[in-house]
């Protein structure tokens, strides 16, 4: 396994300013959570072409054929606590669909809550974030992967790529647009230590099912409500049938349309 590190054009304030390219990792996540705790600077990318043990949501697996997807995990440290840490997640989908359609301005780009961004509906990028509490601050660490080809997406999901509208996007180019999205969200972040009103309407206007009702599981259990919106905290803003408060929703896989009753027996 060979690593390298260089400068490239990413944005002025450091995200994305030093690479640690892998052509094969276990998964960038473990790679840059161990370059964190060695004291890696605010805003360092790992970048690797291909991973055997990647991690997703909810512990699931995630891999992906060599160079068919943009495999990277960034680190950030900031001086906010740990309770604003849950704008973060809704913020880095964001950039990545500023990034996205940056380099696709036709793709039908989406932002699924808590942390998908869609093309045309089906799943063309996720985010996982990890963080930890550090003598100067918190650390975050940020797995972002963007299908990038058709053979990025597993065989029996419905996913997308950004090459369906863009056929001859790279690796780096899409490092590149990404870089400058998390840049921008990271400072508004700082500024702001919420989702501040502009991002907040940008949100809104990716966001799907807002206003349909949604089905979000929690565990075992399930909250079906009208999905109304994202707080300024990176809640979902769920209005169930009979309550006259909003409920905001951290966690929950979420699906469209209320649950289907369960069959008896």
């Amino acid at each position: 396994m060979v690593a390298t590190s260089g400068r490239d054009s990413g944005d002025p304030g450091g995200i994305g300013q030093l690479i640690v390219r892998y052509r094969r990792v276990g998964s960038t996540m473990e790679v840059a959570s161990d370059l964190a705790l060695q004291g890696a600077p605010h805003g360092t990318v790992v970048l690797a072409d291909w991973q055997s043990a990647g991690r997703g949501r909810l512990g699931r697996s995630w891999s992906a054929a060599p160079g068919s997807s943009l495999l990277t995990s960034w680190i950030f440290r900031t001086s906010n606590d740990h309770e604003t840490l849950s704008a973060v997640s809704p913020l880095i989908s964001l950039a990545v669909a500023r990034a996205m359609r940056r380099i696709a301005p036709e793709a039908p780009v989406a932002f699924k809550w808590p942390n998908d961004v869609l093309i045309d509906g089906r799943k063309a990028a996720g985010i996982l974030l990890i963080s930890r509490s550090s003598p100067e601050g918190m650390v975050v660490i940020a797995g972002i992967g963007v299908n990038l080809r058709a053979d990025a997406i597993p065989s029996g999901v419905e996913g997308s790529s950004i090459s369906e509208w863009s056929p001859g996007i790279t690796t780096d180019r899409m490092l590149r647009e990404v870089s400058v999205s998390l840049g921008s969200a990271w400072n508004s972040f700082e500024q702001h230590r919420c989702l501040a009103d502009m991002d907040l309407d940008a949100i809104h206007e990716l966001m799907t099912w807002r206003g349909d009702v949604v089905t979000v599981t929690t565990g075992a259990d399930g909250v079906v409500g009208i999905a109304t919106g994202i707080g300024s905290d990176g809640s979902l803003l769920l209005q169930v049938e009979n309550s006259p408060e909003i409920t905001r929703l951290y966690v929950g896989e979420i699906v469209r349309g209320p649950r289907p009753a369960r069959s008896g027996g």
